[in-house]
């Protein structure tokens, strides 16, 4: 989670907000034939301008869309808007078939007129991403803008952030079934959007730690007649991590929640990073091979416009049938229209997972019961799956999926917010090909002894994927929090007019490390006209 004492600093940032002032696609396979969509019948309308294109620049080839959507689901058949040629959904490293996504989308919620409402990418279960609930544009206003400050690329621009930017407009407006799923296919009711506009910005380097993560800054705008209440945005990560060559290899994936507190500039920050790797990465006669997935990918909230007052994690494990479609839950739960406890159904309880601040325990942890025992993330939780093979099978390694999610933002009409988000791939995450089994592997009881599943847990390396957070940091220059005077994460005039309260009202400063600019010990009209200089010209701070 963003830090409260960190701020955008004006140099790269200021650009990327005046970038996000701008504004050939084939169908997408069911998952493996497990996860079928329905078809409606159609109207005319508009069509949206779809497309796919993949980030190749560094080592992390990573394709996005313009639609809410994340990956090709292995569909190598879709085109590349920067290629003309195939996509790759999240091979690591680049031209390896190593795979860390199948599929994720963008999750938007928020009350509107008392009405909870919710427009996805996909949801990896029922709604068919073809017509998901975000869309692209059409016509010339729907194409991704590409973009690169390398002389020699044929998207070289001035203004430029990266080696590859991707501008893409997305909305939600669209009812027309189409394109959109309408009626919503779970609970039967017309799609009622929310009426957004989101520009989505991706910047890739291949220079150092840059190469290995994907920088992706959204901004929401409000284009609708109606506020939008306590807004939520999630991201939606359906893994399956392994070779292409490997059977069955969404078959074993684990994800969980890694948090540090560390040190940034001599302040201290939270770092939060949800995460899905493969369960022991795939070794060999003992050994790790060319083959094998040995990294881990991770998101990393960088920052937002708005103060967040929540994080949430929630990672589930869906299942046809009911009594083991199952996630962790504080108690009593929530469940879906089908009546299980783990896949989201219906814009309800999409929302609840969107909002409800839960850190869920990693997946490794879910043989165990949580309810009244605190094995480090607290009593309070639901049962694990009565069918206790069935729990220790996921604890092992399942075809898990979770949603991380952040919020709440206050949108009126016609106002925008933002946040920057990193798609991170740690290596050497795996670095032991012995650790799974000498710890865990295939003795049940294994996954209800805490003491061997902390020590499978501390023979994981997240240290380069914590590295790459702050690679994600530094490359948008947050730095420490002198001149964010009100503490909310920004460089603006909003700092400027705190500052003049307390220089010339005597106000209390909200940040006190904050507005010393000069570094005298005190604060004065000296410091004020520093931050003057600051926000609005950009200029750099003598101490």
């Amino acid at each position: 989670m963003r830090n409260a004492t960190s701020f955008w600093k004006l140099g790269n940032l200021l650009s990327l907000i005046l970038v996000l002032s701008f504004s050939t696609s084939s169908a997408l396979p069911a998952k493996k034939q497990r996860e079928a969509s329905p078809k409606l019948s159609t109207t005319t309308a508009a069509i949206p301008n779809r497309s796919q294109c993949t980030h190749r620049v560094g080592r992390l080839w990573f394709t996005e869309t313009n639609y809410g959507f994340l990956g090709n689901q292995t569909n190598n058949l879709l085109l590349d808007c920067v290629t003309g040629g195939s996509t790759t959904s999240a091979e690591f490293p680049g031209g390896s078939n190593i795979l860390y996504l199948f599929q994720g989308a963008l999750w938007v919620g928020g009350i509107v007129n008392g009405d909870t409402l919710v427009s996805i990418g996909t949801d990896g279960w029922v709604y068919d991403e073809e017509r998901g609930e975000l869309h692209a544009d059409s016509g010339l206003s729907g194409e991704v803008v590409k973009r690169s400050n390398d002389l020699s690329s044929p998207f070289y621009d001035v203004n430029a952030l990266s080696q590859l930017d991707l501008i893409a407009s997305i909305l939600d407006t669209l009812t027309d079934p189409t394109f959109v799923h309408n009626p919503d296919p779970e609970e039967g009711k017309p799609f009622n959007p929310l009426g957004l506009k989101v520009t989505q910005t991706s910047l890739s380097d291949s220079v150092g730690a840059l190469k290995d993560l994907i920088i992706m800054h959204y901004k929401l705008e409000n284009i609708g007649p109606n506020i939008i209440q306590d807004a939520y945005v999630g991201f939606f990560w359906d893994g399956d991590v392994g070779h292409e060559s490997t059977p069955n290899f969404f078959q074993d994936d684990l994800s969980g929640l890694f948090q540090k507190d560390t040190v940034i500039d001599g302040q201290p920050l939270h770092i939060e990073i949800p995460y899905l790797a493969d369960e022991d990465g795939d070794p060999g006669s003992g050994i790790f091979r060319s083959n094998s997935p040995t990294a881990v990918a991770g998101l990393y909230l960088i920052g937002a416009s708005q103060p967040l007052a929540k994080t949430s994690f929630n990672w589930w494990t869906p299942n046809g049938t009911v009594s083991l479609d199952w996630g962790p839950q504080k108690a009593p739960g929530r469940r879906s229209l089908n009546n299980g406890l783990g896949q989201p159904q219906g814009d309800g309880m999409k929302y609840y997972y969107l909002s409800n601040g839960e850190k869920d325990y990693d997946q490794v942890w879910s043989a165990l019961d949580h309810s009244a025992a605190d094995y480090g993330f607290g009593a309070g939780w639901i049962p694990p799956l009565s069918d206790q093979s069935a729990a220790i099978d996921i604890a092992g390694g399942f075809d898990s999926r979770y949603l991380y999610s952040f919020g709440p933002f206050q949108l009126p009409p016609g106002d925008t917010a933002s946040f920057s988000i990193a798609v991170l791939l740690g290596t050497g995450f795996h670095n032991n090909p012995q650790n799974f089994n000498q710890n865990l592997g295939p003795v049940p009881e294994n996954y209800q002894n805490p003491a061997k599943i902390r020590a499978y847990q501390n023979g994981l390396d997240f240290s380069d994927l914590t590295a790459k957070a702050v690679a994600a940091r530094e490359k948008l220059g947050i730095v420490s929090a002198r001149g964010d005077i009100n503490g909310d994460g920004l460089l603006s005039a909003a700092d400027v007019v705190t500052l003049l309260n307390i220089v010339f009202l005597g106000d209390p400063p909200p940040t006190p490390s904050a507005h010393d600019l000069n570094c005298d010990g005190g604060v004065s009209p000296a410091d004020l006209a520093l931050l003057l200089n600051l926000v609005f010209l950009g200029s750099s701070l003598p101490c």
